[in-house]
């Protein structure tokens, strides 16, 4: 029973969370997908270079980057953000990225879930 109530509890937070993602200006939406899409580089770059790292060394502070640097043309709150953005689990990034995607395609087609005249899952005729 415990688990049913988490996972309602999950789908509300998880429902809550697409509404404030719909809810951001394009501004603001677009500043969230350009640190996300820098968060999926960095945690490429650090999975590369953990598999290239030779194993009988130890791994120093100066390969791993724990998480996006500081940008100083960002405001202090952006560069908290993009920092928190290592927090997440691969599970909750993965669903992350899913929801920008699905959302930017909402922001680009309208609020149809329908593919405009010509296009067939995503090339254009």
């Amino acid at each position: 029973m415990a688990d049913r109530n988490n996972s309602l509890d999950l789908s509300d937070f998880a429902k809550a969370a697409k509404k404030k993602l719909q809810s951001l200006s394009n501004h603001q939406f677009e500043e969230l997908a350009m640190d996300v899409y820098d968060e999926v580089d960095r945690r490429e770059t650090d999975a590369v270079l953990l598999a290239t790292q030779n194993h009988s060394t130890l791994v120093t502070d100066t390969t791993v980057v724990p998480f996006l640097p500081v940008n100083p043309e960002y405001s202090s709150t952006r560069n908290q953000g993009r920092q928190k953005l290592a927090r997440f689990s691969a599970h909750e990034f993965a669903t992350l990225v899913i929801d920008i995607l699905a959302d930017a395609k909402r922001r680009q087609w309208g609020n149809s879930c329908d593919s405009p005249k010509g296009m067939i899952r995503g090339f254009l005729f």
